[in-house]
């Protein structure tokens, strides 16, 4: 089912289309409904790195960004995957990274055509001298002005002096988060999550992403389960999971993420119950 141009793979099925670039960090480069784009380019964002969707080793103390040079996450962000299909699953390969942390990452995506749903897998492999702690970590990034909602476990929080916490509503349960593009600056903010599910409109268009929820103890300190940074022209809609210490030689447990792209009746409004239902029935 999938079809290759270059390094991109691209899945149709349903009114979702998926494209990835094994050449680019195995980074998701497209995620579109009826054909209109839920993902941000980088001609949207600005930024040379920071578009699409990624998957990086969390905590980022352990690393430098922006994700260039040899002392950076370069290799697992932007460098070549080996591609291997089989069948509906494609397997992407990094390199192993030559600085702290010294792992090397596996994804392989599928589609769920009953569900019409991605399935994203992600692994991590120790490929350095000593031990490593580490969580898988997802960074997608949406255009500017959609609303970002969560299952809430715990308030929002700034973990630095220079964020300010953008305003958000609690309604029933759930964190709303609508982006304001006229933003002076950046922010970024953290939460411990429940249920396992984070979402993003962009008018009538709906990202639902799922993923094993976890305990704030679980997090690898200075992180949390949902995070969420805010720039005038793009923001990201993250999610972590649980750290592990890696022995040498050893692989992370798989970290299953599921991607629902919809289009629906209406755009979204802030807060809606109706559409936090929608969610639910969604990824039953």
């Amino acid at each position: 089912m999938w079809t290759s141009n270059g390094s991109k793979y691209s899945l149709t099925f349903g009114s979702t289309y998926f494209e990835v670039d094994a050449a680019l960090g195995g980074r998701i480069t497209a995620l579109r409904v009826d054909g209109r784009e839920l993902l941000a380019d980088a001609a949207t964002t600005g930024q040379e790195h920071y578009w699409g969707s990624t998957f990086w080793p969390s905590p980022q103390q352990d690393h430098f960004l922006p994700p260039i040079g040899q002392s950076s996450i370069a290799t697992i962000d932007n460098q070549p995957y080996a591609a291997e299909l089989d069948g509906d699953v494609l397997t992407l390969t990094s390199a192993l990274n030559p600085s702290p942390p010294a792992v090397r990452v596996t994804k392989k995506f599928c589609p769920d055509f009953a569900k019409e749903a991605m399935v994203l897998d992600y692994t991590l492999s120790n490929g350095g001298a000593v031990p490593v702690a580490v969580a898988p970590w997802e960074v997608t990034r949406v255009p500017s002005g959609g609303v970002t909602f969560y299952p809430e476990a715990s308030p929002p929080v700034c973990l630095h002096s220079f964020w300010a916490l953008p305003p958000t509503v609690l309604s029933a349960g759930v964190r709303w988060f609508q982006h304001d593009p006229s933003m002076a600056g950046d922010t970024k903010f953290f939460a411990d999550g429940q249920g396992g599910w984070l979402a993003h409109a962009a008018g009538d268009l709906l990202l639902i992403k799922t993923f094993p929820d976890i305990l704030p103890q679980q997090s690898p300190a200075g992180e949390s389960e949902i995070e969420i940074y805010a720039a005038p022209r793009y923001v990201e809609v993250e999610q972590q999971g649980a750290v592990e210490t890696l022995p040498v030689g050893g692989s992370s447990a798989h970290w299953t993420v599921r991607w629902y792209a919809r289009k629906l009746a209406a755009p979204v409004a802030l807060g809606s119950a109706d559409v936090v239902t929608y969610v639910q029935n969604q990824i039953k």
